[in-house]
């Protein structure tokens, strides 16, 4: 079951570009983007027991973005995705896996550093697991933050597919927390917290299923000269139900999930 994989990467995001106010038109970046997921699914409804997950997919991006009127556009491509660790349904997955060469997204970004408007324009089931981290690229609002600043964002992002439709809307904590190395490169490090609400029907062999739940996220992330994204991490809990006609009750879902991003 991939749910807790998709519903937590929806949350938050954590791939960044250059922010800097005058960057060079265009500029392009690689990154690396590991999910790593752990979720367990209370089946007592079932007269069962607990089913847990664990598992960790990765991510290779390319990110290009040039300047445009009012901002600046951003296309992302996923040039790999790799199963680093499946604790059930490899099998499944691989194919999706394999095929998501080659997604691309294209997306506005403002010059407060806010991802508006974005688009898949090739993306299957399993490149869709990134999709919220590309909906909230970059730590949001960062673009001129100064050590001590603190602010508020609110995002909502919608991602739809066969496999169904979910909505999470998240608000975030930033605070621009000061100076530090980060791989020998001098970075302003920013620290982040919020919580998040899903809801979504999901489609699958049973049928269809309602989702619902809330959460919470910590963050921290790295911006070096002229608002270079360096990486960070993301760690994020959500409790979620799930309705479905065939369940007496609804099947409760606790996941924990760890976004890694590495500027390569």
């Amino acid at each position: 079951m991939f749910l807790p994989v998709t519903a937590a990467v929806f949350a938050a995001g954590l791939l960044g570009q250059p922010l800097a106010t005058d960057p060079p038109s265009p500029t392009v970046a690689k990154y690396r983007v590991t999910i790593s997921a752990h979720s367990v699914i209370d089946l007592s409804g079932f007269g069962g027991g607990t089913q847990e997950t664990n598992n960790v997919i990765t991510g290779f991006f390319t990110i290009s973005t040039a300047d445009t009127t009012g901002g600046r556009t951003l296309h992302a491509v996923l040039d790999s995705m790799h199963l680093d660790s499946m604790s059930m349904g490899r099998e499944a997955m691989q194919p999706l896996a394999d095929s998501a060469k080659g997604a691309a997204w294209h997306a506005f970004v403002t010059p407060s550093g806010k991802v508006q408007n974005l688009k898949a324009l090739t993306a299957n089931a399993g490149a869709r697991q990134f999709a919220g981290i590309l909906a909230a690229v970059y730590p949001r609002g960062a673009a001129t933050a100064k050590t001590g600043q603190t602010w508020v964002d609110t995002l909502s992002y919608t991602s739809s597919g066969d496999e169904g439709s979910t909505t999470i809307t998240s608000i975030t904590n930033y605070t621009a927390a000061g100076e530090e190395s980060r791989d020998g490169v001098k970075a302003l490090k920013i620290t982040s917290t919020g919580t998040n609400t899903t809801s979504g029907v999901l489609n699958g062999m049973g049928g269809e299923a309602q989702l619902d739940g809330t959460g919470t996220a910590a963050g921290t992330w790295y911006l070096g000269k002229g608002g270079i994204y360096l990486g960070g991490q993301n760690d994020l809990t959500t409790d979620m139900t799930i309705t479905t006609g065939s369940a007496p009750a609804p099947i409760p879902v606790k996941a924990r999930s760890t976004i890694t991003v590495t500027k390569l």
